[in-house]
């Protein structure tokens, strides 16, 4: 929606810059007043887009596929979270505040459960989109509980 708001700003604006010439009731011109956007709520709806637009995609990726698996599941959270760190000098103060509530959550509801982050480590190994997103230590962590998992197995 956001997105659509933006595609037609000009028309929108248009339509405000002109509402006293249109044919309706003084009662609809002035109601029409009240949903008037500020320059302000422009600004918002573009930081909104430009935060948002990375989950967008992220969703798309995710529901693109007809088996996504938990190594694109783990790309695509890295993806997201590098995302969040970055803090870009040009970035507004309602930008890097934004960024930094949604990294808050994101990490709570994605990196709280050190078991949970281990195991998806493990699996992203095995899939070339999660490989490429480890860490050379993750790497070598995934492989050592791999071979402690061989090992346990054949004991």
């Amino acid at each position: 929606m956001i997105d659509s708001l933006l595609v037609l700003r000009q028309l929108i604006q248009k339509l405000f810059n002109y509402k006293h010439q249109l044919t309706i009731q003084s009662k609809q011109v002035k109601k029409l007043a009240d949903y008037e956007l500020t320059s302000d709520d422009w600004n918002v709806l573009l930081v909104l887009y430009s935060i948002l637009k990375p989950f967008y995609h992220a969703t798309k990726v995710m529901s693109g596929r007809r088996y996504p698996s938990i190594g694109v599941a783990f790309y695509v959270l890295t993806r997201l979270k590098n995302f969040l760190q970055q803090n870009h000098r040009k970035e507004s103060l309602m930008e890097k505040r934004l960024k930094q509530l949604l990294l808050k959550q994101f990490l709570h509801y994605f990196e709280s459960d050190d078991e949970q982050m281990e195991l998806l480590k493990l699996h992203s190994y095995f899939d070339p989109a999660g490989f490429s997103a480890l860490t050379e230590s993750e790497k070598r962590s995934a492989e050592q509980n791999i071979k402690r998992m061989i090992t346990d197995e054949a004991s």
